[in-house]
């Protein structure tokens, strides 16, 4: 996944002042406090919900032809 970040021209300039402090790239020092604020976001956590069985029995039904072929008209956009 690709995500750009719009930096201002000042926190460049201070961040590549804070990388040079650190003796890193600015490049490394930015992906670095990127993966430190990445990781004090909190996920929402997935509850396991037990599902019902037959919860909506009778609900939703299937056409008698639903595997029959469908027409050329169709596939070729006629009406």
């Amino acid at each position: 996944m690709t995500v750009t970040i719009n930096l201002t021209p000042e926190q460049v300039q201070r961040l590549r002042r804070e990388a040079r402090g650190r003796r890193f790239s600015a490049e490394s020092m930015f992906g670095e406090l990127l993966n430190q604020t990445l990781s004090q976001i909190e996920t929402p956590s997935q509850e396991h919900k037990e599902r019902i069985p037959a919860l909506h029995r009778g609900q939703v039904w299937i056409a008698d032809d639903f595997d029959d072929p469908l027409p050329d008209s169709f596939w070729l956009g006629e009406e």
